[in-house]
Order: C-alpha cells, then structure tokens, then sequence
C-alpha cells in the first residue's frame, strides 16, 4: 500500500473539533450507554470496530492527514468482509503547507482505490500558499499558532461537516500517543456532540508500521 512519510508523531490527530451546532449526529448516545459500548468494544480488533461503525453509524466520513493511522484504516476499510457495503470517503484538510511527498501520496491513494471519495478542504479564500499568505502573512504558525489552527484545520473542518452532513467521524488517534490521549475511548463525543470513533486506539505505532509494510 502507498507509503506515508509520517512518524510516531503521526499527523491522524483528528483534527480540533471541528464539530459545529449545524452538523448535529442523528444518532444520540448517552453517557451509560456510551461507557457500554466503549466497554463492548475495548476488545475487538480494529476491523471489527469499522465494521460496528458501518452497520451503526449514518453519515460516517473518515479524517485524514494521510499519515501512518489514515492509511491503515482506509486500507481496512477496503478489505472488510461485511454484508454492509463500506462506503467512508474521506475528509482531507489541506493546509497548503503539506511536504511535497504528502501530495504525492495522496495521488497514489487515489490510484489504488479508485472507488475512493476524497473531499478535499482548504482554508477559506485560499487555493495555494501564495493566497494564503496574502491573506494572513508568511509562516502563521510561528507569529500566531492558534490563528493558524483555526484557519487552516479547525474552521475548514467546521465547513466540511456542515457541507457534507457529517455526523460521525474515524480518527487515526492511539494512545500511544501519548498525552491526553493516554485515556482515549474507542468511540467519544465531543463538545459539539459530534461522534468520534478511534479503532486503532489500542494499537502502538509498531502495530500500525507493521501493518502498513504487511499490506
């Protein structure tokens, strides 16, 4: 499977909440049930978890970075033997500051899984770096780091759920991480209600390398 340039610190962060009160999930679940299912869950493997999602969550998109995680679900995904048709296109947030090789890989996706819907979202007003910088200045990251989150994954991610009618996402996230991520649950809500599932977050980064060399 095509390779990603990601490490440990891999870029499947799922992205600050981009949820917003006009991309509400149709599916509600409270706190017990949650802590049940979480429960149920804890010790299946990943496949199982997507294949859970697909039979129960409506309007499921994928998160993606294209790291190491992204790759990996999107390939499990692929493969899954279930009497649901798969069908998660991804979301990919495109800052405009990705490397190089980061485009190349997710031209490389697309040639492998030609069935594959790919929605691509940039920051608003802005089609290539030269916009972005007219717009906010050079390196926002380094003069105002909250800004430029927000501008380039936290507000495109708002615009992505409202326009496609996201009511859960797959993140790439792991405990191993570290961090808050620590206590990670297989399936959270976050403040805006918007259902989160993380499969892999059982798994350590040698897991997730090892999976990708394998496939």
């Amino acid at each position: 499977m095509p390779r990603s340039y990601s490490s440990d610190h891999d870029a499947e962060s799922g992205y600050a909440s981009g949820s917003s009160s006009a991309s509400l999930p149709e599916v509600y679940f409270s706190r017990p049930h949650l802590k049940f299912i979480n429960q149920q869950l804890q010790n299946l493997e990943p496949q199982e978890i997507l294949k859970w999602c697909i039979m129960t969550l409506p309007h499921l998109f994928q998160t993606t970075a294209f790291g190491l995680t992204g790759l990996a679900i999107n390939d499990m995904v692929s493969k899954l033997d279930s009497p649901i048709k798969p069908n998660i296109d991804l979301i990919y947030l495109d800052t405009l500051h990705a490397f190089k090789e980061t485009y190349e890989l997710v031209q490389a996706v697309k040639d492998r899984y030609p069935s594959l819907t790919i929605h691509t979202y940039k920051p608003e007003g802005c089609e290539t770096v030269e916009d972005f910088n007219r717009k906010h200045g050079e390196k926002l990251w380094e003069t105002n780091e909250e800004l430029y989150d927000y501008v380039a994954k936290v507000e495109p991610a708002q615009r992505s759920y409202a326009e496609l009618g996201v009511a859960a996402v797959i993140t790439g996230r792991r405990r191993s991480q570290g961090g808050k991520r620590g206590d990670l649950d297989i399936v959270e809500l976050d403040d805006a209600g918007m259902i989160k599932v993380n499969p892999l977050a059982n798994w350590s980064f040698q897991q997730v390398n090892d999976y990708i060399k394998e496939n």
